[in-house]
């Protein structure tokens, strides 16, 4: 960083806080000019009232038992009301949609199937953003147990 005005760099991060975790550690920076999350207008898009509907309130697909024949959901512990795009926004982030290879094009046709209306389709992708952030943020605090999944 200190090379950077020598070399002429006219736009450059600047550092907000550092990790020294052994052999992972890291450093958070400020966001570069361009257009950053906080400025992308999803915070509003997710502030604006939606149509309720009941959720489990994890999207947790190990919750989600298939026979073959019939899908049976359990674990209701944090059951309550949410809306569609935020729902199945969180259904496709979530680590274990992922973990099981669940792809974006069979996603698509999930959320399609589910009856996401087209003016619910800029809701979905704000939260379809701020639901990997959410994700990005919980496996980075555990980069060191999941070394293997983050080095492979």
């Amino acid at each position: 960083m200190a090379f950077l005005p020598e070399h002429r760099v006219q736009s450059a991060p600047l550092p907000l806080w550092a990790d020294p975790a052994p052999g992972q550690s890291a450093i958070g920076m400020t966001f570069l000019p361009g257009r950053p999350f906080p400025e992308s207008g999803d915070a509003a898009v997710l502030a604006e009232p939606a149509r309720p509907i009941f959720s489990r309130g994890d999207s947790n697909l190990l919750n989600w038992l298939w026979d073959g024949k019939t899908i049976r959901v359990v674990d209701y512990g944090f059951a309550g009301y949410s809306d569609l795009a935020f729902d199945l926004a969180d259904l496709t982030e979530h680590i274990s949609s992922r973990e099981a290879g669940i792809g974006d094009q069979e996603w698509a046709e999930i959320t399609d199937l589910a009856g996401l209306a087209d003016y619910d389709r800029r809701r979905f992708e704000a939260a379809q953003r701020t639901c990997a952030l959410r994700w990005l943020a919980v496996l980075w605090k555990q980069r060191d147990t999941r070394n293997n999944e983050f080095t492979s």
